[in-house]
């Protein structure tokens, strides 16, 4: 079942996956799976299939393995703390050990509030609709932010990084350049 989770992940199956890990839950096989992926994996989505799979139990047995010098490579727990936010379990402890192990001081990351962004910002495309003034303030918003002279066939070029706390310039770019001309 390792080996079919795997190779489901490296084809971007997700669906499949969310049953497979269903299967290691209710199985109490999710910690075995872990460890493989650990100790015997040895592929680049190594970090991102750990992020996907490890749970409170992973993440403190992560954790002390790191700190224990039994990991076979600390980078990969390095990499995993400097991919963290500020919401995940554990993360104080993380980027401490970080700091006294190593010497690394990493950037506390804090998460974005994805609910509260789109909110805000399907309010104001929602206002702007009714009031020009409002949809033009957006514009000249979406021409400050990307520092493009905007035009239909640049549209598309748009970093969305730049957007990523303006949902409402997001859906613009988004309607604009998905118009057939």
């Amino acid at each position: 079942m390792i080996q079919l989770y795997l190779s489901n992940y490296h084809k971007y199956l997700y669906e499949y996956n969310h049953v497979l890990m269903n299967f290691f839950n209710s199985s109490n096989t999710r910690f075995e799976l872990y460890i493989y992926v650990l100790e015997e994996y040895d592929h680049e989505m190594k970090l991102f299939i750990l992020e996907d799979i490890m749970t409170e139990q992973e993440i403190d047995d992560f954790i002390l393995k790191y700190r224990d010098d039994r990991l076979a490579n600390n980078k990969l727990f390095i990499d995993y703390a400097s991919r963290s936010f500020s919401n995940k379990y554990r993360y104080e402890d993380i980027i401490k050990i970080v700091d006294i192990k190593d010497g690394i001081q990493l950037d506390h990351k804090c998460s974005l509030d994805y609910t509260r962004i789109e909110d805000v910002g399907s309010q104001r495309l929602f206002d702007s609709l009714f009031e020009k003034s409002l949809f033009s303030d957006l514009i000249s918003d979406l021409v400050n932010l990307t520092y493009l002279d905007i035009e239909y066939s640049n549209l598309r070029e748009v970093d969305y990084r730049i957007l990523q706390e303006r949902y409402d310039l997001k859906r613009i770019v988004w309607r604009i350049s998905n118009v057939k001309i």
